[in-house]
């Protein structure tokens, strides 16, 4: 492509979404020569002061009304005409088009495309499509290969995480369970809603509650049968150990199942009391006299576990050398973090005594 053809960028939105506003600010950076190709609804889309004052480098041209048509449809001729116009003219080095808030954009750019083939020697060539969203919420599909843990960590500071929701075929998601695991646990760990699709009306169910439920007891679970209708999960999941007692006692053996639950449900924990064996350490990064209380968990088999801990406040000063095991009671308090949506349990140790280890230290499901 020779570096002397001239790009054009096609602005596209639906109405109020915000095109407009987005060429006043494009215009006011711009140090090009501009032409600008605007269809949309009002007869001044850009501000009058701003092409005033951009007069002697900017070519405005207005296509036409809402109400005459659309670029992608029946003023497809006379935008391609525009363009060709535009391209022949000596000084412009890029051009601007707005298009109409009920336009297509891939009909337009597709109009572009058979006319940049019908006409190889053109001056001008589609250098991008911009969509502009209004929107106080957005929908993002992520990609089931990539852990979840990265979307909320690199997320911007000022993005809520509103509703998490995991799709899975009914059909092979034991399969995956049991070859990707660790992926799987990532994905239903902290989604709010989990919806198995390509479910055969009455088939066992037990296996797919059975493996989402070990990992995240919050979660509303449906399956959608081969009629499409919606059937939500009922099944009771009664814990083995009782929340409403004055000291919540966990066996060894229930550790992994109490840390999933209290991290999906934190807030039935607040200002309770816990009971239960945990290896203890400092960290570089916690102050002193707080410490990383928790077990190895095995999602998946023996080369894939991951630490799943607290972290603890002990108002007495315990020099912990390296990881220990203790018998540790403590008192929860829960801090709601507003933009993950999340709610984080914190523990303060109020009984602290080293003990042997259990007599199967990894935890698991």
């Amino acid at each position: 492509m020779s570096k002397n053809k001239i790009p054009v960028i096609l602005i596209t939105g639906y109405l109020g979404s915000g095109k407009t506003t987005l060429m006043q600010n494009l215009l006011k950076q711009e140090q090009r020569k501009i032409a600008l190709i605007v269809n949309d609804m009002g007869s001044v889309n850009i501000d009058a002061a701003l092409l005033n004052k951009n007069r002697d480098r900017i070519a405005s041209v207005e296509m036409v009304e809402l109400q005459n048509g659309c670029i992608c449809c029946t003023l497809r001729d006379e935008f391609i005409a525009e363009i060709e116009r535009i391209s022949q003219l000596p000084d412009i080095e890029a051009v601007f088009v707005e298009a109409s808030g009920i336009s297509e954009p891939s009909n337009i750019a597709a109009s572009f495309v058979v006319y940049t083939e019908d006409n190889p020697d053109t001056n001008v060539y589609l250098s991008s499509v911009v969509s502009v969203v209004d929107a106080d919420r957005i929908v993002i599909e992520y990609n089931g290969m990539m852990h979840i843990a990265d979307l909320i960590i690199g997320k911007p500071e000022n993005w809520k995480i509103f509703q998490t929701v995991m799709i899975a075929d009914a059909s092979t998601f034991s399969m995956y369970e049991q070859n990707m695991r660790s992926l799987v646990v990532d994905k239903a760990n902290i989604c709010d809603v989990v919806i198995f699709n390509r479910y055969v009306n009455k088939a066992d169910i037990n296996e797919l509650h059975r493996i989402i439920r070990s990992v995240n007891r919050r979660t509303e679970i449906y399956y959608e049968a081969d009629n499409g209708m919606m059937i939500a999960d009922d099944i009771e999941d009664p814990l083995p150990f009782k929340t409403n007692a004055p000291v919540v006692v966990i066996k060894d053996d229930d550790y992994a199942v109490w840390y999933s639950d209290i991290m999906n449900e934190a807030v039935k924990y607040h200002e309770k009391t816990v009971k239960f064996k945990a290896m203890i350490g400092s960290r570089p990064e916690l102050p002193p006299n707080v410490f990383a209380v928790g077990r190895f968990i095995m999602t998946c088999c023996e080369a894939d576990m991951e630490f799943c801990w607290f972290v603890a406040f002990y108002n007495r000063y315990h020099e912990v050398k390296g990881d220990i095991w203790a018998l540790i009671t403590a008192e929860i308090t829960v801090q709601h973090h507003e933009n993950e949506n999340i709610d984080i349990p914190l523990l303060r140790i109020t009984e602290l005594y080293e003990c042997a280890p259990p007599e199967i230290e990894i935890a698991s499901f």
